[in-house]
């Protein structure tokens, strides 16, 4: 069998973020791992983000650019490139967000030494010129672990904090639910539960800019449509599944807190 050459596919959706794209693209390009490939997804930007990524195209042939005809929010276009990937793991990356230079290298070797489906970094949430460590979920993450817990019920955010095995994506038919916010917690519930194996990575970072005009920052009515329909999915997913009672009530009262501030 040939070997995959690509080791990650990074998967950026684009809408609007010229002031922080160019950073953003910087850290991607100069990554320590080289066999990657970077999938921008273009979704009708009206500002000069699609020229950005145009730039970036034309210097790097590691990058695929798609340019979506109609504006339909980052979740499904993380599935067009979900859809399109090649890599032997799937990463995602916020184009308003950074990653230390050898994110995607430590957590591909994480993943692959300990033969697990998924790698999770660390994170940190940018404010301005203020750097602060978001330790906890991480910490949650590994005592589930020794515990026993199903991995589906504690990580259920930070998901462009990792990386995960594509195949088993592709085969679970894995994806990001077409809402405004939260469709992150809906491709969690789905990777973890299918996935269930992870290895967590400490000595690499993923930097969340926080920013007023951020999907997350902005709380109106769609916000809180966006969480109800959630957890409609996740009880919808739920039932489709075989397990035993005290997982599913477990998962079933999770739902509740989806988009809860973190």
């Amino acid at each position: 069998m040939i070997k995959n050459s690509i080791k990650v596919s990074i998967i950026v959706p684009v809408y609007n973020v010229e002031i922080y794209l160019k950073a953003c693209l910087d850290t991607i390009v100069r990554q320590s791992l080289k066999e990657i490939e970077i999938i921008l997804i273009n979704d009708c930007s009206t500002d000069n983000s699609k020229e950005i990524c145009e730039n970036y195209l034309n210097t790097d042939n590691r990058i695929i650019l798609i340019n979506n005809e109609t504006n339909i929010k980052q979740g499904l276009s993380r599935n067009i490139g979900i859809k399109v990937a090649k890599g032997e793991f799937i990463g995602f990356v916020d184009p308003d967000d950074m990653i230390d230079l050898d994110y995607f290298e430590k957590l591909y070797v994480a993943a692959t030494s300990n033969n697990t489906n998924i790698a999770k970094a660390a994170v940190s949430k940018v404010y301005d010129d203020t750097i602060i460590l978001q330790p906890k979920l991480n910490h949650e993450i590994q005592k589930s672990i020794r515990l026993g817990e199903p991995l589906c019920l504690i990580f259920d955010y930070e998901h462009w904090a990792g990386i995960y095995k594509r195949d088993l994506i592709i085969e679970n038919n894995v994806k990001y639910a077409n809402i405004r916010n939260a469709e992150d917690n809906y491709f969690l519930l789905q990777a973890t539960y299918f996935l269930k194996t992870i290895t967590i990575v400490n000595n690499t970072m993923y930097y969340y800019k926080q920013h007023p005009t951020s999907t997350e920052s902005i709380r109106e009515k769609v916000y809180y449509e966006s969480i109800l329909e959630c957890f409609n999915l996740h009880v919808n997913f739920i039932e489709g599944q075989s397990m035993e009672k005290e997982l599913y009530n477990k998962i079933f009262l999770k739902g509740f807190n989806v988009a809860l501030p973190r």
